[in-house]
């Protein structure tokens, strides 16, 4: 029973039948252009022998990833593809990567296969939008920046290779530990969590000498600045290399009133200090506002009185438009 569910899950999964290859084949004319102009000329595209190949190793991988040995599948995928590169391939490769948890690869393959296979190859697989937005879910894409040349770059078990890393990274969503390691810095390491939806996190990683110690200061203030011993180090969150000790974080912000605490940081070892700013109050939430509000108050309602207190003045006894308490001006009018 098993051979059946097999191949019919095969027809519903990967492509099969004749192969259309991702370019169209060289002819000798545009060789003898190549050789003409001086440039160097393009490869040779695959022979008949090449194309027999890659067909007997498509038709391989196509019955391992109907039996989900899909590991299988996709090396005889790869060696099909690099025998003869045909968008059938590429599609069914992509599936191998898929079932295998390798997302970021079949997304770059679905990806393509949707964008540039031709329209009757693209017919075959009417749901290819669909498929590939499926993946996309499962996606995230960093880009890991670092001073220290050289240092290898691993998140949780893939290295991703060794700084500089020029180009964004696509990777499968979830929860992992990013780690650097180079010669002379103690090792680097960070949680993060990437979404996915093909969303981009960007990652400065700032690795410490061997002996001193990282400090990593957060705040859920916007654009809050960090401060440690007095020096200006940039918008949190950031993470600066210290000496061992004692050091004094503060943080400013504008519209924020400014704080700071003190941090012990041990050799080799990273500190978290995270803090939130307090908002300067507005003028009418401050005590001198209102105390200064009171003042005036009662001084116009003294005022007020003493006006409506006054006596009607003798005729002749005060200017026109001034009237005067005890021989003094209260208010003109």
């Amino acid at each position: 029973m098993k051979r059946p569910v097999a191949f019919v899950a095969l027809a519903s999964f990967v492509l099969a039948g004749p192969l259309a290859p991702l370019s169209s084949k060289l002819t000798l004319g545009p060789q003898l252009a190549w050789a003409q102009s001086g440039a160097a000329a393009p490869a040779p595209g695959p022979t008949a022998a090449d194309r027999e190949r890659s067909k007997e190793l498509k038709a391989e991988g196509d019955r391992a990833i109907g039996d989900m040995r899909y590991t299988e599948a996709l090396a005889a995928y790869e060696k099909a593809y690099q025998a003869d590169p045909t968008w059938e391939v590429l599609f069914n490769r992509g599936r191998a990567y898929q079932f295998l948890g390798r997302n970021p690869e079949a997304l770059a393959d679905f990806e393509r296969f949707a964008r540039e296979a031709p329209a009757d190859v693209r017919a075959k697989v009417p749901g290819i939008e669909k498929i590939a937005a499926e993946v996309r879910l499962k996606v995230a894409y960093i880009t890991v920046r670092s001073s220290v040349t050289g240092a290898t770059v691993v998140l949780g078990d893939r290295v991703l290779g060794t700084v500089p890393l020029g180009k964004r990274i696509g990777v499968s969503r979830g929860t992992f530990v990013l780690k650097a390691t180079a010669p002379g810095y103690e090792t680097y390491e960070r949680p993060v969590e990437l979404e996915g939806s093909g969303k981009e996190l960007q990652i400065d990683i700032v690795m410490a000498a061997v002996g001193d110690g990282l400090l990593r200061i957060e705040s859920g203030t916007p654009g809050a600045i960090a401060f440690v011993d007095g020096r200006k180090m940039g918008v949190t969150p950031i993470e600066v290399p210290v000496a061992p000790g004692d050091h004094q974080v503060a943080l400013e912000a504008e519209d924020f009133e400014p704080g700071e605490q003190r941090a012990r940081v041990d050799a080799g070892r990273s500190k978290l200090v995270r803090f939130d700013l307090v908002p300067v109050p507005e003028v009418y939430e401050t005590w001198w506002f209102w105390t200064g509000v009171g003042l005036v108050v009662a001084g116009g309602v003294a005022t007020a009185i003493i006006v409506t207190r006054e006596t009607d003045p003798p005729n002749g006894d005060f200017s026109p438009g001034q009237v005067s308490v005890a021989g003094r001006p209260v208010f003109s009018f």
